[in-house]
């Protein structure tokens, strides 16, 4: 009897891990049906912020698109790439693309490729019939209110216009602060209806301060700007899976571009739009980090060095800095205490012959160094031009190529068939060797122009950079 109710409590189990683990590797499909659809690959792709990472492509079949996600995969917005329309070709402008969420769920949408956003047509997915119905009411209601305020900053501007006589400028006036009212209320109920969805944490993201139209454009920019995060919340680490946090933070800062401003009063009025943000979305250090890196790599690409090290200044981020345990953030942040005028740290690595190369050795007037790897497509535009000028150039620069390459065969190989005759070394531990460490490398390729005391004259971005830099050497 004790025997066959063992047997039993056995069976019972192996039952119940066999159905775990069915249930742990459930398949969803994603089906997508794209009239008009080119005949090319279309790929799938996560989305953080303003980061897109592809996660797999196919080949559609008469505009049929599918694609498998699983319970393994994160929950959270990700899109489709269907390719270029004819004039993006031309015009070298992005593919057309579909936005929508995934959260564990079979997903069914239809679409047309020349308007993909516009026709999409959710026809299985609770996530994303509430999703696409919000944005849709949303997007109206926004177009009116850029009409609206468009016409009453006019009118408040030019108060003799015979056109805009007293009731029509209180008609405008109601109508703005009744929108902005329905806004709201759609905002705030489809969050609460939908408690449990995905799509209700993005929607809540959607609030925006109520400003009386009533009040001149100047005290409703100042509104807007007190206001703006009173009723958002930067705590939830999943909507780091989504564009919302980034769009938010983005659309705060163009407040503060205001036109006719000075270099000066502009990098002060940034200054105090970070602070703003970093105050704001900081309670999650894992949100805040996400928030910084991203307002890091937009100030970097606007090349607004003074307010890159005002965030290093204020801003401690959530990652460990000890040896080679440091973030790409921390390196981003780090990177900007290494000024003109700094001195860079001392190295020595292994040469393409075998040899030491050491950078207090280097007598050169100028050194270049280049830290770049064989995989990076941006090193491989790069490092030609860089090569050519190397070649007739007429200043005493040595230019110093440190490959993080893991692989010594692949970055001996790529150096041997490019002929590339500079110095060549090799740190072969990628981001966690201890010279990209010394120097905060976190992307590739990096540049650092040092003087002949190896003090820093430029980290300059590109080649044309470079190219200025090395001319006012000439000068």
């Amino acid at each position: 009897m004790i025997y066959r109710q063992s047997k039993v409590v056995v069976i019972l189990l192996m039952f119940f891990i066999t159905a775990n683990r069915i249930l742990l590797s459930q398949n969803y499909k994603i089906e997508v049906f794209v009239s008009e659809q080119p005949n090319e690959e279309v790929v799938l792709g996560s989305v953080k912020g303003d980061k897109f990472t592809p996660v797999d492509t196919v080949m559609p079949e008469a505009g049929n698109i599918t694609f498998e996600l699983s319970n393994d995969d994160a929950i959270g917005v990700y899109r489709l790439l269907l390719g270029q329309t004819v004039y993006a070709q031309v015009m070298h402008e992005a593919p057309q693309k579909i936005d929508f969420i995934f959260n564990h769920e079979d997903c069914i949408l239809k679409s047309n490729f020349n308007s993909p956003a516009d026709s999409l047509q959710v026809i299985a997915s609770k996530e994303n019939k509430v999703w696409i119905r919000f944005l849709r009411l949303e997007k109206a209601y926004s177009k009116q209110l850029t009409d609206l305020v468009t016409q009453i900053n006019y009118f408040q501007a030019k108060p003799d216009d015979n056109y805009y006589t007293d009731i029509r400028k209180k008609s405008v006036v109601k109508k703005y602060n009744e929108i902005q009212q329905k806004r709201n209320s759609l905002v705030s109920l489809t969050a609460k209806k939908c408690l449990g969805l995905f799509a209700s944490k993005m929607i809540k993201m959607y609030s925006e301060p109520f400003m009386d139209g009533n009040l001149t454009e100047k005290e409703r920019n100042l509104l807007f700007e007190k206001d703006y995060f009173k009723k958002l919340d930067f705590s939830d680490e999943i909507l780091i899976n989504s564009p919302v946090y980034t769009k938010k933070v983005y659309t705060y800062l163009i407040a503060y571009i205001k036109k006719d401003l000075q270099h000066g009063e502009k990098i002060r009025e940034m200054n105090i739009a970070v602070d703003e943000i970093i105050e704001n979305t900081s309670s999650n250090k894992v949100v805040g980090d996400f928030v910084v890196e991203f307002l890091m790599r937009g100030f970097e690409i606007l090349k607004l060095n003074e307010v890159l090290q005002h965030i290093a200044e204020i801003y401690t981020p959530n990652s460990s800095c000890e040896d080679g345990d440091k973030s790409t953030l921390v390196r981003r942040l780090n990177s900007q205490k290494m000024l003109p005028g700094t001195l860079a740290p001392e190295f020595s690595l292994i040469g393409v012959a075998g040899d030491s190369v050491s950078l207090s050795n280097i007598s050169s007037k100028y050194k270049l160094i280049v830290f770049w790897a064989s995989w990076c497509p941006h090193c491989e535009q790069l490092l030609p031009d860089l090569y050519q000028w190397y070649l007739n150039r007429d200043i005493d620069i040595e230019v110093v190529a440190v490959s993080i390459d893991e692989n010594q065969d692949d970055w001996r190989a790529f150096v041997t068939e490019r002929g590339y005759n500079w110095i060549n070394c090799s740190e072969p531990e990628k981001w966690d060797g201890r010279v990209a460490v010394a120097y905060d490398i976190y992307a590739t390729p990096t540049m650092f122009l040092l003087d002949k005391e190896n003090l820093i004259i430029s980290k300059p971005l590109t080649f044309n950079e470079f190219l200025d830099t090395t001319m006012s050497l000439t000068e």
